[in-house]
């Protein structure tokens, strides 16, 4: 055993495999360098952030630094973070769309996929729907539905009339349309135990009908995107997508338009540069 991993597991509470992984990254770092230089091992630090993602290696110099007694160069380690991943999303006709939910095996989750395609709405807020944030009555044309969304922020989505008698198909005595809880509160934990089980579901339904029509990338989220898309091709108004979606910023729009629509960035981008500076 190192020394620097003898020290660990005296002096510190690290899990064993903690302990192991510290101790490796400290031998693969001197495999490549002789002595402690911070600008090497920021540099080390910073590769293992870009090709890994993993803190790890930042942490462990945190403890080897201790173990040498050089605290003071705690701080002066890089900053690096790890970014998320740009997630591409699937931009596909709307024809294609309608066949990957009319093949959901399931006829509930078809139902609350022809929901969120309707809508643009997110998966957790249609299956936390409940009979009472339905408005049959609102207008001759329109149901209002109201939906809990990020934040915790009320919002009001539009369905045609067309798609009452889906809703009216689930609203029933628990008070919630997709769950059968057993309280009717929003932040009992067994709510949010059977949301986190039933958008699992629903995704595995979704994903399952999407690969049988060879479609290889299609998840829950999928929906927002293509409705994007839809009404951005209907309206030629960017304004419009973002208040379907409920965005706050236009900028958070742009990333659910299909690559073709990338114009509207430059447009965007273009004129926030001048706004101050004419």
């Amino acid at each position: 055993m190192s020394e620097f991993k003898e020290w660990m597991d005296r002096s510190t509470n690290l899990l064993d495999s903690s302990i192991r992984v510290y101790d490796r990254t400290i031998n693969e770092y001197f495999s490549q360098h002789d002595k402690i230089e911070l600008g090497k091992i920021n540099e080390f630090i910073a590769h293992s952030f870009r090709e890994s993602r993993s803190p790890h290696k930042k942490y462990a110099f945190k403890h080897y630094l201790k173990f040498k007694g050089k605290t003071h160069l705690y701080k002066r380690l890089v900053k690096a973070r790890i970014m998320p991943r740009k997630k591409k999303g699937t931009h596909l006709p709307a024809r294609t769309v309608q066949k990957v939910i009319l093949n959901i095996e399931n006829e509930r989750c078809r139902d609350i996929a022809t929901l969120m395609y309707a809508t643009g709405a997110r998966a957790i807020e249609i299956l936390s729907l409940q009979d009472k944030n339905i408005d049959l009555d609102y207008d001759n044309d329109i149901i209002r539905i109201t939906v809990i969304g990020k934040g915790a922020k009320e919002g009001f989505l539009p369905l045609s009339k067309s798609y009452q008698h889906l809703l009216e198909k689930y609203m029933g005595d628990t008070g919630y349309l997709f769950l059968s809880p057993s309280a009717d509160l929003a932040d009992d934990p067994d709510i949010i135990r059977m949301l986190t089980n039933a958008r699992a579901y629903l995704y595995e339904q979704l994903k399952r009908s999407a690969l049988s029509l060879g479609i290889t990338k299609f998840g829950t989220h999928d929906f927002r995107r293509n409705v994007a898309q839809s009404i951005l091709r209907k309206t030629k108004d960017i304004t419009q997508v973002k208040n379907a979606l409920r965005h706050k910023s236009i900028l958070t729009t742009l990333k659910y338009l299909d690559e073709d629509m990338a114009e509207f960035k430059d447009a965007v981008l273009e004129h926030q540069a001048e706004v101050f500076h004419e």
